[in-house]
């Protein structure tokens, strides 16, 4: 059973320019 609940949600990734990185869930 799917639920439609919650937007489909997408890992992103970001790379500071210090070189820290970051994964955000963010919604598509």
């Amino acid at each position: 059973m799917k639920k439609d609940l919650h937007p489909p949600m997408e890992p992103t990734t970001f790379v500071c320019g210090c070189g820290n990185t970051f994964v955000l869930m963010s919604t598509k």
